[in-house]
């Protein structure tokens, strides 16, 4: 495949796992506002949820991003020797949205000056978590090109990528 002909997919397929990751957090919140999943008081969704599935998805959307754009410098040239310095860096660019992720849940994870119930921690966790992963990981897996792809974990899980 010429070098024309492989960037349009990579593209592709960072704006799609941002994409997914960004209705993964609109139908969470779609869930905290419809009262499918309760909260104490009414201004919880703006006050705590949506600023922490914006900054998680935004660090973990620009990370992917710098991933890609790192992916483009290294690809032409990549050879088995650099694949752990590659990993390294795939896993180094991974903590910042994790670290976004925690932090969020410590700081918007509560319901006015209570802790969130059991239940709306755990959702609020996965819908962070998710979003977190497609933003970031699904983009990796989905963007870094074909002869680096390895270098994400678990991208195998992809049938189309092994």
């Amino acid at each position: 495949m010429n070098e024309q002909n492989s960037i349009p997919p990579e593209i592709a397929g960072l704006a799609a796992g941002i994409m997914i990751g960004a209705m993964i957090m609109v139908i969470g919140r779609m869930l905290f506002g419809n009262g499918i999943i309760p909260t104490y008081t009414s201004n919880w969704i703006q006050s705590n949820y949506m600023p922490a599935v914006l900054v998680v998805g935004a660090f973990s959307s620009v990370f992917a991003v710098i991933w890609y754009l790192i992916s483009l410098k290294w690809w032409r040239t990549f050879t088995e020797k650099e694949f752990s310095q590659a990993r390294i860096s795939w896993w180094l660019l991974f903590v910042l949205p994790f670290l976004s992720f925690i932090i969020s849940l410590f700081i918007w994870g509560k319901d006015g000056n209570n802790n969130l119930e059991t239940k709306a921690l755990v959702f609020f966790s996965l819908i962070l978590l998710l979003g977190m992963c497609s933003s970031y990981w699904l983009s990796t897996a989905l963007s870094t090109p074909p002869n680096m792809r390895r270098v994400v974990p678990l991208v195998g899980l992809f049938p189309r990528f092994r």
